[in-house]
């Protein structure tokens, strides 16, 4: 996309240096709770956090540690409590982009850690 920059980060050190060269020093990491695979349900109103622009980190299915990282301006970031089916309580963190006007419409990821 436009204007969006990007890494395969090989390694937490890679992440790490990609999103402060581009976000500053005063950044948090807020990774998505791992839960067990349920079914979940939000179970509270979620609370925006952060400003308009964050660097996200996806990770790959790689033998080794691999994360396909990108900053994006005009996301929202939000932390959502969960809860599983049998009453496991998770919060998950997730980015809603303000303006998806370039993108496919097949587009989807999953996030799991997020920096801003």
């Amino acid at each position: 996309m436009e204007g969006e920059e990007k890494l395969c980060a090989t390694s937490l050190e890679s992440l790490i240096d990609f999103s402060v060269e581009r976000l500053g020093q005063n950044v948090r990491v807020l990774p998505t709770d791992a839960g067990k695979k349920q079914e979940y349900t939000v179970s509270a109103k979620a609370t925006m956090i952060g400003d308009h622009k964050a660097a996200v980190c996806h990770k790959m299915r790689y033998p080794y540690a691999a994360h396909y990282c990108h900053v994006i301006a005009d996301t929202e970031i939000y932390e959502v409590p969960l809860v599983g089916a049998d009453g496991t309580k998770v919060k998950a963190v997730t980015v809603c982009h303000l303006n998806t006007s370039a993108w496919s419409p097949y587009q989807g990821r999953s996030q799991k850690f997020f920096l801003f």
